[in-house]
């Protein structure tokens, strides 16, 4: 996933996707703090692929190759 999401063609239509997900008020406390964990980890997720994103940015053409090589 954190692949796909640091391509760029690909990670536009999945923010795109997020974005556009609704839902109805949570029922109860147990499900407000449930979506409220899983919000902090959405926000964690999002911090992790922009300092991801910067690395790649900052890598020259063969830094890119290597480093896509190794973890291809």
């Amino acid at each position: 996933m954190v692949k796909e999401l640091t391509v760029p063609e690909s990670s536009e239509n999945v923010w795109k996707q997020l974005e556009e997900l609704e839902t109805p008020l949570p029922a109860s406390r147990e499900e407000f703090e449930n979506r409220a964990i899983l919000y902090h980890i959405l926000m964690d997720l999002e911090e992790f692929l922009k300092m991801k994103k910067k690395f790649v940015d900052s890598l020259t053409e063969d830094q890119m190759e290597r480093y896509w090589q190794s973890n291809g």
